[in-house]
């Protein structure tokens, strides 16, 4: 290389390959691959005696090489550790590898690596836990646990340590907490909680720093993380006397809540359940009761929403003549959703695609509707629901459905509440 070359690689090594200029690496070594080694009979000191050659003045350009080129190591080794450990992290939504799974048992959290595997106990002991919730990055959870001054959600890392309480309530005989949901950045918590048995909502920081409650509504409840983290969205009374629910929009504060128009009942208490986005944010499900005489039970809604709250409410009736339709649920990438479905005298969980028309397939196991309800949740993978069937007897199963194959195991052991599901990394 000539002297030129020669410092364009000496710059480019000092500012580093995020920041040199790139352009002069590559003519650099376009330079050296146009050069060959020298032959061994034009180095002097192979021919002329040591004693007789020229001394030469020591110069520090070797020095500085060497020095940039460890420098270069380092940066590029420190880069690659970085990388590695950001593709450790899924992104919160869209599909992602299937981690453990957590549940509640008896007042302790049991963790299965796989839902197949045998399970063991993350958080036991004399208090109670309940309601864990992975993190959408995979690397936290959060639990509820009930001990004689009072509730706290709590917060750790998936190995049990870093455990800290995001919120405390105390007083448990009047205050309750029934759970969190992640915020998609991971830093704050959707907390739902009960006062005086009215059920009530608040953001929790996640590192423990504090919390308040949303105020301004009455008794709230079904929230959700829309999930670009800048709103939710959440039932409650409009407070003007009459007994009728309504979906509600808000901030990721809690601030500026205002009203969804969207299609529901006077009356009702119960409609708009189960809100839930989809996973990029444009659209959102409930149930509500229908009311038309022909086509009576309850009823999915599919909302497209614009930033602003706009919203194209589409009231959906998936299987013609079925009782019930009820409690969607998203598939991670958003192409499919899952609900539970009464029809033909029994109770099952059903799979189609969001639209009118779409060919429903039903999976995993039934049960009559008087004797129970059924659970479920999607697999970070999309490829599996798990299916929790509560008896009315008392009796629990969980099940493993393949949506590829249609078919359903069942898992040892009991899983008491609805298990969360880890997502990992592709």
């Amino acid at each position: 290389m000539n002297g030129s070359t020669d410092r364009v690689f000496v710059d480019w090594l000092r500012e580093g390959p995020e920041f040199g200029p790139r352009e002069g690496l590559e003519r650099a070594l376009v330079a050296t691959r146009g050069v060959g080694q020298r032959p061994g009979w034009a180095i002097p000191e192979r021919w002329i005696p040591m004693q007789l050659t020229m001394s030469r003045t020591p110069s520090s350009r070797p020095l500085l090489l060497l020095a940039s080129v460890a420098l270069l190591i380092a940066a590029l080794v420190a880069a690659a550790l970085l990388a590695g450990a950001q593709q450790r992290v899924p992104a919160p939504f869209g599909l992602a590898r299937n981690g453990a799974v957590a549940y509640g048992v008896d007042g302790d959290i049991l963790v299965r690596d796989d839902p197949g595997l045998a399970p063991h106990v993350l958080f036991g002991g004399p208090t109670y836990e309940s309601s864990p919730a992975f993190s959408r990055q995979g690397d936290r959870i959060a639990f509820v646990r009930q001990g004689p001054d009072g509730w706290d959600l709590v917060v750790s890392r998936i190995d049990g340590t870093d455990e800290h309480i995001a919120l405390a309530l105390a007083d448990g005989a009047l205050r309750q907490i029934h759970g969190g949901s992640w915020s998609p950045d991971g830093t704050r918590l959707l907390v739902q909680y009960a006062e005086r048995a009215m059920p009530k909502l608040a953001i929790a920081m996640a590192d423990g720093s504090g919390w308040h409650p949303i105020e301004g509504t009455g008794p709230a409840d079904f929230a959700s993380w829309r999930p670009d983290g800048r709103q939710i969205v959440f039932r409650s009374q409009p407070g003007d006397g009459t007994q009728a629910s309504a979906a509600y929009l808000a901030d990721a504060d809690g601030s500026n809540i205002r009203r969804l128009d969207l299609i529901g009942s006077e009356i009702s208490v119960d409609d708009f359940m189960d809100l839930q986005w989809s996973p990029d944010g444009t659209r959102l499900t409930y149930t509500t009761q229908s009311v038309g005489i022909d086509d009576l039970g309850w009823q999915i809604h599919i909302v497209d929403v614009d930033a602003d709250g706009g919203v194209l409410d589409h009231p959906m009736r998936f299987v013609p003549g079925s009782t019930d339709e009820s409690r969607a649920t998203w598939s991670p990438d958003g192409s499919r959703i899952s609900f539970i479905l009464v029809a033909d005298g029994e109770r099952q969980i059903a799979v189609t695609e969001p639209v009118d028309g779409a060919p429903v397939t039903r999976v995993g196991p039934t049960i009559a509707p008087a004797m129970g309800g059924l659970g479920h949740d999607w697999s970070p993978d999309g490829r599996t629901l798990l299916i929790s069937v509560f008896q009315r007897s008392g009796e629990f199963t969980t099940w493993s459905a393949d949506l590829a194959t249609n078919a359903s195991t069942e898992l040892d052991g009991a899983v008491i509440d609805l298990p969360s599901w880890q997502r990992l990394a592709p």
